[in-house]
């Protein structure tokens, strides 16, 4: 695949792995991505996404990883899936909600419009073997029209399935 605004290419494979060889405990399929050539890493995004760009995965935007990414080089894959790893005693967290809240300095759509104050509310759940401690989150973003208020807190102990 040509990069875009250069005369480099790309090279990788996309596969998608059948639910019925390969169950997930969200019955959906794994996709994995195998990268042969990546010739720059610098000014490429890599993620998934639904069609209408509503709600994805991002691992790299721009040459910006995600905090816990690996640089991409040539020979790399990346395995997408919502099955924990196969490690025991390790507590696996979960996104399994995002809430936005702009009634209290905003227009109540449930929407971020420019120069509205939002609560962020997320929840997690430990589908892990083992109750995940010392928990901390952060907020962060690299749009420069967003300023954050709170960037972070702790959270108490999520045990397994909570």
């Amino acid at each position: 695949m040509p990069h875009y605004g250069t005369s480099n290419t790309e090279t990788f494979q996309i596969i998608f792995l059948k639910e019925s060889e390969h169950p997930t405990p969200t019955d959906d399929g794994m996709i994995l991505v195998q990268y042969e050539v990546v010739a720059d890493p610098t000014a490429c995004t890599v993620g998934i996404e639904n069609p209408d760009e509503s709600d994805g995965l991002e691992y790299l935007f721009d040459g910006a990883y995600n905090s816990h990414a690996t640089p991409l080089v040539d020979g790399m894959a990346i395995l997408y899936t919502t099955t924990p790893p196969d490690e025991p005693n390790l507590p696996w967290l979960v996104l399994t909600d995002v809430t936005l809240d702009d009634t209290a300095l905003g227009d109540g759509n449930g929407l971020a419009g420019p120069g509205e104050t939002l609560n962020l509310s997320v929840t997690l759940t430990n589908s892990g073997q083992a109750t995940a401690t010392g928990v901390t989150l952060t907020l962060s973003s690299d749009e420069t029209l967003v300023a954050i208020i709170n960037a972070g807190g702790s959270s108490p102990d999520i045990g397994v399935g909570g």
